[in-house]
């Protein structure tokens, strides 16, 4: 430290002065310029200790999630004009929480990823915090870092509040193995109040933006609920502030449970869902349009050799189509017409499903690696009830039914809901007093993986067993019906019930 910084702090350790003017203010020194004051040594070995407790690879500009993108250019722009818009919303609020929903591969963490891109951009502060779960990534797919990994960030985007953290955790170097409620209150909570009290005018923050992606992801599910109740205990002790949060994630049971209205939570919380009143499938399409282009420009070997024109409207349409308003089929498609290694003409024609893959090519990967990981949470004593219903979905129109809740519970003699818990993810299920609306695949991708043995492996669904399967469930039904009834031989179960010979020929016949 120079003699003159000595002179005017003649008590500083570890003082750093890069420029910058000086003078008194009420009796205390106000320094304009950029000042850094190394902490002493107790409070550096409680920010070791933290950084040994955090996960890296859960911020948004980790180089672990170096392949995960914003939003392509020009797509998704009025859902991600009004997230923007409504967290830097300057009015008085009662809502602090805004939560954005889709069925899986909707694009939900792209949106995230580039609203924290756009957040980072407007300055230091804009962007307090973010934690990206990932249900493969080890220190991502659990609660264990979570409150520390935000904790840290917040030190680094309102310094005032890191030595109060420092210190907090060399006070107590166990903390690390408490209650994360303990960990937010002496992590996040407390230092932070002590911050924004002994900060100046121009060091408080306007907002606290924090983003929570995926917390589906989250295992076990009751984690997912305990950070959801920690968010509203953080929420409601910095009104003033105020502390916003962003949180992504599919419409699973437990997190939709907790942002009911009937719930405090739900008090608290802006929804939006992802679904086609926001032109999805224009989105998609203009991706598309977008990325033959660049094949066309770019294609190492081929693409000043491609016909033209390439694609047709009606290929694109195709695609649109099957991606059911999934941004991630859009773009494994992509990706897998894109290889550098390949002929981009034959392998659009694999996606259009007018030729057969070849040894290795596997062109949904990405995507069927999404739907292994969904059925992988289902228990296995759950997951043949789970198969089954699908079976009646996907093949209930060629027998003849509806695939409503109230006859797939006739049929099956199972709570439909409670069994789909899992599920909401990937298929529509209908309240159970709507005896009218039907159940449905949410992606036609899905179906495709289902009946597709060498995608869905252990998932299969095989028709030549689904089918006397099925009709082993209606015999069963039909015992508790009286086959005299005219009004019940002119509904469903009849209908079924006449067409029983044409489902139990031998090659469909399965062991019971």
């Amino acid at each position: 430290m120079s003699d003159s910084s000595q002179q005017i702090f003649p008590n500083a350790n570890n003082l750093t002065i890069n420029g910058g003017n000086f003078w008194n203010v009420r009796g205390d020194m106000h320094v304009q310029g950029d000042m850094h004051v190394h902490p002493p040594a107790a409070e550096r070995h409680g920010l070791k200790l933290l950084l040994q407790n955090i996960a890296p690879g859960a911020l948004h500009d980790a180089a672990e999630r170096g392949d995960q993108l914003g939003c392509h250019e020009n797509t998704r722009v009025a859902i991600l004009k009004e997230i923007m818009d409504w967290l830097q919303d300057p009015s008085t609020r009662e809502k602090f929480i805004y939560w954005l929903y889709g069925p899986a591969g909707s694009g939900k963490t792209s949106i995230a990823q580039s609203i924290a891109e756009s957040l980072a951009k407007l300055g230091f502060r804009a962007l307090a915090a973010s934690f990206f779960f990932w249900r493969s990534a080890a220190g991502r797919n659990t609660s264990d870092h979570f409150i520390t990994t935000i904790a840290y960030q917040l030190s680094r985007s309102i310094p005032t509040m890191a030595n109060s953290l420092y210190a907090a955790i060399e006070r107590d170097p166990i903390i690390f193995s408490k209650s994360l409620t303990i960990q937010l209150q002496n992590l996040i909570i407390n230092p932070l109040k002590t911050a924004l009290l002994c900060a100046l005018p121009n060091e408080t923050p306007e907002r606290i933006i924090i983003i929570i992606d995926g917390l589906d992801e989250c295992s076990p599910a009751k984690s997912q609920v305990e950070l959801l109740g920690l968010l509203r205990t953080a929420v409601e002790e910095f009104r003033s502030i105020p502390f916003l949060c962003l949180v992504s994630s599919r419409p699973e049971y437990e997190i939709r449970s907790t942002f009911a209205d009937s719930n405090p939570l739900g008090n608290l919380t802006t929804t939006l869902a992802l679904d086609n009143d926001y032109q999805t499938d224009e989105d998609i399409r203009f991706y598309l349009d977008s990325k033959f282009n660049e094949i066309r420009d770019e294609h190492c070997r081929l693409g000043s050799k491609l016909p033209f024109p390439w694609p047709a409207d009606h290929d694109i349409n195709h695609i649109v189509q099957k991606a059911s308003g999934q941004f991630i089929f859009a773009a494994t498609a992509m990706k897998f017409i894109d290889d550098p290694r390949g002929d981009p003409v034959e392998r659009l024609k694999i996606i259009l499903g007018l030729s057969k893959p070849g040894p290795g090519q596997m062109p949904f990967a990405q995507l069927d690696e999404l739907y292994q990981t969904i059925l992988a949470s289902i228990a296995t004593d759950i997951l043949p009830k789970v198969l089954d219903i699908l079976s009646l979905v996907i093949l209930g129109p060629s027998l003849g039914i509806y695939p409503r809740v109230n006859i797939i519970k006739e049929l099956l003699t199972l709570d439909v809901r409670k069994t789909l818990i899992d599920m909401h993810a990937l298929v529509d299920v209908p309240d159970p007093e709507d005896n009218v609306s039907q159940m449905c695949l949410l992606h036609n991708s899905f179906e495709d993986f289902l009946l597709d043995k060498s995608r869905s492996r252990e998932y299969y669904l095989d028709t030549i067993q689904a089918y006397p399967r099925l009709t082993l469930h209606f015999i069963h039904t039909l015992e508790n019906y009286n086959l005299e009834d005219s009004e019940f031989l002119n509904g469903t179960f009849g209908r079924i019930f006449r067409m029983l010979p044409d489902y139990l020929h031998p090659e469909k016949t399965i062991a019971v």
